[in-house]
């Protein structure tokens, strides 16, 4: 009898922690308590602008993808005015130092703006990983707007941390000395006659295995193949936690995989991860905006749901016309949303060409997805 007691006892854990999910999320727990209503008239809501600007980066030569001149700033947020603000935008400017003349975002490798102190929040960011992000900006995505009515909350004061590095894919003579001007867009709590909706940013990207036994990911049998040929999803779910130590770059049989590759010389190029770990969802929720970092020659990164075999989102790659480079990025803003849900399994897809057959095309992919907070 005691045996089967603990046996109920430990099914219960179990599907309790796969399927239990908080009702709200911690920032909504915190705004509960401390913002009670807001004023029904007289709102005049402004979009208000900041702006940031890097320290001096050169370009003497060719500067590839993650190898050009760097710029890193801490800003400390303290004087704009408001306990809470609504973060609903960013935007880049690449400036001549010497002509003061705007530049072509072709010397954009990327513009990112992380929390520098997440800790000091008074809420806990869902977002894992390394970086607790609000944005990124590459080539092809030079600003973001999130839609009408939803946005990043942050109290106030803040740190946040801008780091920005230049490109030149093209020109090996090029010299250059450029400024970064990264601007954010946002609304004061104060001035607000509705409440926005919350959203977090969660990365999802792309790994490729360097080295290990045949097989997908965390696959004990390096034979087993799913029904629909993708080797990818061998765990179960809630098999995997990343806050006990899931690591998206090895797994417990020997396998290791990189984010960041140099595409293989055949003509098309397509990698599948299965991306749910990353995800980390805790309750069913939406996904309200998505952009998307890719270097030139990538040509898609698609969104699937497995367990429904939709496709979610596809975001189409056009490259320069003339030389290396990335034009345009598709992205997705919805105020209605992408349904995701925790007993759901994700996949990424990205397709790289390499009709030339080069040898030395770097190469990432990584989607940026902007989620409801709370269920």
């Amino acid at each position: 009898m005691r045996i089967q007691i603990s046996i109920f006892f430990f099914l219960l854990v179990f599907f309790n922690s796969c399927t239990t999910s908080p009702t709200k999320s911690n920032f909504e727990n915190w705004y509960s308590l401390n913002f009670k209503t807001y004023k029904k008239t007289g709102c005049s809501p402004i979009i208000y602008k900041e702006y940031f600007h890097s320290k001096t980066m050169e370009i003497n030569g060719l500067a590839k993808s993650m190898s050009g001149d760097m710029s890193n700033q801490e800003v400390e947020i303290t004087d704009w005015g408001e306990d809470l603000i609504w973060i609903n935008g960013c935007e880049l400017t690449i400036i001549n130092q010497e002509s003061g003349k705007e530049e072509p975002k072709e010397y954009l490798c990327h513009s990112i703006v992380n929390y520098a102190a997440p800790e000091k929040l008074p809420w806990k960011l869902p977002t894992i990983g390394t970086d607790k992000r609000m944005f990124t900006l590459s080539q092809g995505v030079n600003s973001l707007s999130l839609p009408k009515g939803f946005a990043i909350p942050m109290s106030v004061p803040a740190s946040i941390s801008i780091g920005n590095q230049v490109l030149n894919l093209n020109d090996s003579n090029l010299h250059k000395k450029l400024k970064y001007e990264v601007s954010l867009s946002y609304l004061k709590n104060s001035e607000l006659c509705e409440k926005p909706k919350a959203l977090y940013q969660q990365a999802i990207f792309v790994t490729k295995k360097i080295e290990g036994p045949e097989g997908g990911f965390y696959q004990k049998d390096s034979s087993y193949s799913s029904h629909k040929g993708d080797r990818d999803t061998a765990f179960a779910k809630c098999g995997i936690s990343y806050d006990e130590g899931y690591n998206p770059y090895m797994d417990p049989y020997g396998r290791k995989y990189t984010g960041h590759w140099t595409v293989a010389c055949d003509s098309v190029e397509v990698i599948k991860s299965n991306v749910t770990p990353l995800l980390n969802l805790k309750y069913n929720t939406s996904i309200h905006y998505i952009v998307v970092h890719l270097h030139p020659y990538a040509h898609s990164l698609e969104l699937i749901d497995k367990t429904s075999g939709k496709s979610l989102f596809k975001a189409r790659v056009t490259n320069q016309l003339n030389g290396i480079g990335i034009s345009n990025v598709d992205s997705y803003s919805s105020q209605i949303g992408i349904p995701v849900f925790v007993d759901h399994e994700y996949q990424l897809i990205s397709t790289y060409l390499n009709l030339e057959k080069q040898k030395d095309i770097t190469a990432m992919a990584t989607m940026f997805l902007y989620l409801r907070e709370g269920e």
